[in-house]
């Protein structure tokens, strides 16, 4: 397997690979591991049951995956790489973590019933077959966890890089002022982000602007600003409210905010105004309970 691996590595032409080696293994004639081949052979037949590692082992799998070659794991990434096929394997390369382009890995699957691509999210599901030593063009060496996939499976970019923990989806949060109606849909709860999905419909005669960029949340007497530095609403392609809401019209979107304690009541605030400048609009303010 780990032959096949390098064969497919050595063709990613992205990666632009010019070698790549099983470590201190022994080489046989035809350039596969003999000794890496073995102990695959018998970490087969020892391990009828799939032992998955733990989420709090994978920081460590990154830099030791030899410590942890045998056993299974579950991960999610992004392709940056692939495919490439030998043999009906097919191999890609992922992002653990895409936000910051670190801790990649390499998989391959044996006659995939779905073709992956570049930017694709995914959740992988396989055996770890240890570390892959690798050389670049530029004669750096560098080293990728590899694993032997079971399955592959195409991921939104929510379920991928920041699941949802804990979802609500309150009672009456609906608020309408001079025909304007705003509703909050669902919160989503995710360990580094808290997503408020919101929907306005204008009834009116006029052009309503709603200040998307001032919705806040109220929450233990603090006030919460949006998260200005998060990536997910361009990485994960979030629907964005519209700004300005011609007459009859709807919209729907994603609000970003920071990662909220979700066993904890909060306020949201909103504000906008009409073309119709005799209309005043008071803040519209929705009380939400996570219970």
């Amino acid at each position: 397997m780990k032959k096949k691996i390098c064969v497919a590595l050595i063709m990613l032409s992205m990666a632009a690979l010019t070698a790549c080696s099983a470590g201190d293994s022994k080489s046989s004639s035809d350039g596969t591991s003999e000794s890496n081949e073995s102990a695959e052979e018998d970490i087969d037949a020892e391990n009828d049951e799939p032992e998955y590692i733990s989420d709090s082992e994978i920081i460590s799998l990154f830099s030791s995956p030899d410590d942890y070659a045998g056993k299974y794991v579950k991960l999610s990434g992004k392709i940056f790489n692939g495919p490439q096929t030998e043999d009906n394997y097919s191999v890609y390369q992922a992002w653990y973590d895409p936000s910051t382009a670190s801790n990649d890995f390499i998989f391959g699957i044996t006659n995939p019933t779905e073709v992956f691509a570049v930017d694709d999210y995914v959740t992988v599901d396989g055996r770890i077959v240890g570390s892959l030593e690798y050389e670049n063009i530029y004669g750096n060496t560098l080293t990728s966890l590899q694993i032997d996939a079971v399955s592959v499976e195409k991921q939104s970019y929510i379920d991928a890089v920041v699941p949802t923990i804990k979802e609500v989806v309150p009672e009456n949060a609906t608020a309408t002022q001079h025909d304007i109606t705003l509703k909050i849909d669902k919160i989503e709860f995710a360990e580094a982000e808290t997503r408020v999905y919101i929907t306005e419909t204008n009834n009116s005669d006029n052009t309503f602007s709603l200040y998307t960029y001032d919705i806040r949340i109220i929450q233990n007497g603090q006030q919460i600003e949006q998260d200005s530095s998060s990536t997910s609403k361009y990485d994960g392609n979030y629907p964005e409210l519209s700004y300005d809401l011609l007459p009859g019209a709807s919209s729907s979107g994603i609000i970003v905010f920071p990662s909220i304690d979700n066993s904890t009541n909060f306020q949201l605030y909103a504000e906008g105004s009409s073309d119709d400048y005799n209309l005043e609009f008071s803040p519209f303010t929705f009380d939400i309970s996570v219970q």
